[in-house]
């Protein structure tokens, strides 16, 4: 999940989910909240949402 490559999406790597993190982070949050917003962003402009794994 580092890089894009054939087989991952750039939107779900490393690469890809980072940028989505800095662009949201223009105030402090929680993880919770700013995984939130990410999804949220995310179904917003239908992309694949994110897998919590925790």
């Amino acid at each position: 999940m580092l890089l894009p490559t054939k087989h991952i999406k750039t939107e779900n790597s490393l690469v890809g989910v980072g940028s989505e993190v800095l662009a949201e982070l223009t105030r402090p949050k929680t993880v919770s909240t700013l995984f939130y917003d990410i999804q949220l962003r995310r179904r917003e402009n239908g992309v694949t949402p994110l897998k919590w794994s925790g």
